[in-house]
């Protein structure tokens, strides 16, 4: 019997094993032994397309939901030589990970074959540029399709009313998302994935489009945000909404205006990133407690992120963790996930009791807490007889965690000798290492601080990716195994265990809780 004999399932289940076993590479050597096995594994290793750089090496590494296919940004230009139409048929998301501050990546090879394609036949695809440097310098595809197809509509039609009203005949039509960084660029009736980026070089800015069959729905400015609050828009099907608002020389912004414009009954994820530059004003409280009055709007809720967006004065949020939150979190009975992120840049810290910060998950269903800012607001905050170096380094006796102190010490001269540039490239473990007999790190010494400064602003750089474009179609946390272990299992023994177990012993629902970077398992 030949393999052209076989069932697609029998088929389907040999390319599983083979890619469990091997990999990529044994799949592509399968896929040239018979048609039908080239077909079906193009149709897998195409499906999702994930473009990556140096900087986003790890995201090859983290779960998906999905078979996905990794390409590095060195490889674009070969996959875009072989992409024939076949191939480009399969295509269902194509996202780009990458980030052009140093390196310029240009994007024009890969539009202009996407658009050849698109202009032979219609085929729907979720295609994300994640290159947040690239879209300010040049252009998005929506803006690239946009202008190749506007002469060829003015040659053939000598009108412009075609471009701008008929979706039947844009090319657009073929894109499932959509990012908007200036005004004028049309949403069309396919879209179910937007992302709204305008600045504030366009002044007031009305938007106006077909926004009912959204999904998702990003509002990465305050701009963006205004526009769409004064705009006759609604959105009744969305599932995923993340609004951005900065209250300076504006209207603070009401959650009960939000209500009118969107269905909050089919939401299951909600980003909220606010911020309010006036001491005298509470409209950050008055937000949140709309929100929780109007809990009964949140019928699917299970993500939740609250963002203080670009605000060094974490005091706007001090009312909230201390009164609010645990009210917020207690009604919504489906929610599985909270992300807080309220004090990116300063040490100021509120003064948390860490029974009473406990005891808000007590009456919760989360399974997931993500503390991005734990280091630098709610560690210091939380009362202690202890001092921070103490808790944080030198409270566990273990052999282990004596060796990774020793380690941190010589480390921390070491890095304070060359001028605190932070390249160990070159450092070597001394070999009297275990012989010294200091091993309670104090961090009053300049060198220790700024070590240990260094530790925790690795763990949130290289593993928590921030996207202000389309972050709703990323995972916040991408962990990476290799980024400093030791000393993720000093923090860990020394105080994250203790914590993980206080809010456990409240929540047995925990299943994770990240602290800054450093993820525990409950």
């Amino acid at each position: 019997m030949s393999l052209d004999c076989l069932p697609i399932d029998t088929l389907n289940i040999i390319i599983d094993q083979t890619y469990q076993l091997n990999g990529t590479c044994s799949v592509t050597a399968l896929c040239q032994t018979n048609k039908l096995f080239n077909y079906l594994i193009n149709e897998r290793l195409y499906q999702n397309i994930v473009i990556y750089d140096d900087d986003n090496q790890t995201i090859t590494n983290q779960p998906h939901n999905q078979p996905q296919t990794f390409i590095h940004i060195s490889k674009l230009n070969s996959f875009i030589e072989c992409l024939t139409i076949g191939n480009f048929l399969h295509i269902r998301s194509f996202h780009i990970h990458c980030k052009s501050n140093f390196n310029k990546f240009n994007y024009d090879a890969l539009y202009s074959k996407f658009n050849k394609f698109w202009s032979v036949v219609n085929h729907p695809i979720e295609f994300i540029n994640f290159d947040v440097d690239n879209l300010r310098q040049k252009e998005s595809l929506n803006q690239y399709l946009t202008q190749k197809n506007f002469t060829k509509i003015i040659q053939e039609n000598d009108e412009l009313q075609l471009a701008d009203d008929d979706d039947s005949n844009s090319i657009l039509r073929n894109l499932t998302n959509l990012t908007i960084l200036k005004p004028g660029d049309k949403v069309h009736r396919n879209v179910s994935n937007l992302n709204i980026f305008l600045d504030g070089k366009y002044g007031e800015y009305v938007l106006n489009g077909n926004f009912e069959n959204l999904k998702i729905l990003q509002l990465n400015t305050t701009l963006s945000t205004e526009s769409f609050m004064k705009s006759n828009i609604t959105c009744p099907e969305l599932e995923r909404f993340a609004v951005t608002y900065s209250h300076f020389k504006n209207p603070s912004l009401k959650f009960n205006n939000i209500t009118s414009k969107i269905n909050f009954n089919k939401v299951q994820q909600l980003e909220l990133r606010l911020n309010c530059h006036y001491s005298d004003c509470n409209c950050i409280s008055e937000f949140y407690h709309d929100l929780a009055c109007n809990v009964g709007e949140f019928n699917e809720l299970q993500k939740l992120s609250i963002i203080n967006h670009n605000s060094k004065n974490p005091f706007k949020y001090s009312n909230l963790v201390k009164y609010q939150l645990a009210s917020i979190i207690s009604q919504f009975h489906k929610l599985k996930y909270l992300y807080l992120s309220l004090n990116e840049y300063a040490n100021n810290a509120i003064d948390i009791n860490l029974a009473t910060f406990s005891q808000l998950f007590r009456h919760s269903n989360l399974e997931s807490l993500v503390i991005h800012d734990f280091f630098n607001y709610w560690l210091p905050s939380i009362n202690s007889h202890q001092a921070l170096s103490h808790r944080l380094l030198n409270n566990c006796k273990c052999a282990e965690c004596v060796q990774s102190r020793k380690l941190f010490m010589s480390m921390a001269d070491y890095d304070a000798e060359n001028h605190y540039i932070h390249n160990f490239d070159h450092y070597q473990i001394p070999q009297d290492l275990n012989t010294q007999m200091e091993d309670q790190v104090i961090l009053s010494k300049k060198s220790n601080s700024k070590f240990l400064s260094f530790i925790v602003n690795q763990l949130k750089m290289k593993q928590f990716k921030q996207s202000v474009v389309y972050s709703m179609n990323l995972n916040y946390f991408r962990k990476d195994n290799d980024l400093l272990p030791m000393f993720q299992k000093l923090f860990a023994h020394n105080c994250l265990s203790s914590l993980t177990n206080e809010l456990k012993c409240a929540n047995d629902n925990f299943r994770v809780i990240n602290f800054g970077g450093v993820e525990m398992k409950c």
